[in-house]
């Protein structure tokens, strides 16, 4: 039977709250999850801040609808933050219609709200984050670990995966550092203790999200999976207390981090450059040749990272290159040396930028990548 889509927040926020509690006690029960239903999936996107909100989603439903094929977006109330999106994706045999719904009431941190399978609306995310004006938040492993001991919930799982991408014709495929793992359970924190502290995986563990079990003021919690990339898949019985859970973590938590990147390392309007102080990406170990690294950023590794380059300088022992960032439009200058990567950011700049930029290398190149200010203090710790 085909979803009625709904035709407003709220009652999207209730139907889907029941959903979950309903989920919930099918897995307590039966360990297994409702046929024909899936979890509830939250996405994070972090929209482009210039431009009024309204005229930002008509912006958002006419490029939607005119890049993909198959897509409709629509707005059941013209003054409402609140979008609703029907595709058509095959599942097997059969194509069907699915349902996603897009809550913009936070200007800059949009959420999108789906039960279909993870398989199609993962396709749908990845569609929307690509479109210039979207980004996905990006939640380096210090960020992670930091969710996991301060007071939003308790810690009941974590998921880690590493693989190099970038310089890797100097390994076999034997000797090519990778590591990849799931666990859940009680002993999570325990465990990620155990990972962090141990010097034979200094070069293949990095935190690529955790489970947390949250209640705040109710008796009933959320239990949700927040993954690196902003995708949150929740398997507990409250949405009351899922979207509280949300808020905080991306609302507070990381709006204030990209307040804090923006205002801290962008060059302001009328500033001398001179004045102004770059972030610097701190690598664990040299690399052999900057030149090399530089062309696999901006050229096999692009389309994860959303950077277009254009060399200016490049040596094994320097380089820059003069970038635009896909996601604002606005080009910024990356200097590299073989430890370290410095970006001043532009006027207007977006702080993910450099968030995406650390988080992929994590997981691409180097898990202990840190991100330091110029005196090589922690920015994030």
């Amino acid at each position: 039977m085909e979803e009625t889509p709904f035709s407003s927040l709220e009652e999207m926020l209730y139907r889907f709250g029941q959903s979950m509690s309903e989920q919930s006690d099918s897995l307590q029960d039966d360990h297994e999850l409702l046929p024909g239903r899936g979890l509830v999936k939250t996405y994070l996107l972090e929209a482009d801040r210039q431009g009024e909100i309204l005229e930002l989603l008509s912006r958002f439903q006419g490029t939607v609808e005119k890049r993909f094929e198959r897509h409709v977006v629509d707005q059941p109330q013209p003054t409402q933050p609140f979008l609703r999106i029907r595709w058509q994706e095959r599942a097997g045999a059969d194509e069907s219609n699915q349902w996603a719904y897009v809550d913009a009431s936070s200007e800059r941190m949009w959420r999108l709200y789906s039960t279909s399978p993870s398989d199609l609306s993962d396709k749908l995310w990845r569609r929307l984050r690509a479109l210039p004006f979207l980004d996905s938040t990006w939640l380096p492993k210090q960020f992670l670990t930091r969710l996991s001991q301060t007071g939003f919930g308790f810690m009941t799982g974590l998921t880690s995966k590493f693989s190099r991408k970038i310089l890797v014709d100097d390994f076999t495929e034997e000797s090519l550092p990778a590591l990849s793992l799931k666990m859940w359970g009680s002993k999570a924190q325990d465990v990620l203790s155990a990972l962090e502290q141990a010097p034979q995986l200094n070069d293949g563990f990095t935190l690529t999200g955790i489970r947390l079990r949250f209640y705040g003021d109710r008796e009933t919690s959320a239990h949700d999976d927040i993954a690196f990339d902003g995708k949150v898949t929740s398997w507990g019985k409250s949405m009351e207390s899922h979207q509280e859970l949300l808020f905080r973590v991306f609302n507070q938590e990381y709006l204030s981090l990209l307040n804090t990147l923006e205002e801290r390392f962008s060059i302001r309007d009328g500033d001398d450059m001179s004045l102004s102080e770059p972030a610097f990406i701190r690598l664990s170990s040299e690399v052999e040749s900057v030149s090399q690294f530089l062309k696999e950023l901006v050229g096999t590794s692009a389309a994860n990272f959303r950077l277009l380059g254009i060399e200016d300088i490049l040596s094994d022992d320097f380089g820059r290159l003069l970038v635009v960032d896909k996601h604002v439009g606005r080009s910024f200058t990356l200097e590299m040396t073989r430890s370290s990567i410095s970006i001043l950011l532009p006027p207007n700049a977006c702080g993910n930028t450099l968030l995406r930029l650390l988080t992929i290398l994590q997981q691409d190149f180097d898990p202990a990548a840190e991100l330091v200010d110029a005196n090589n203090a922690r920015i994030l710790s």
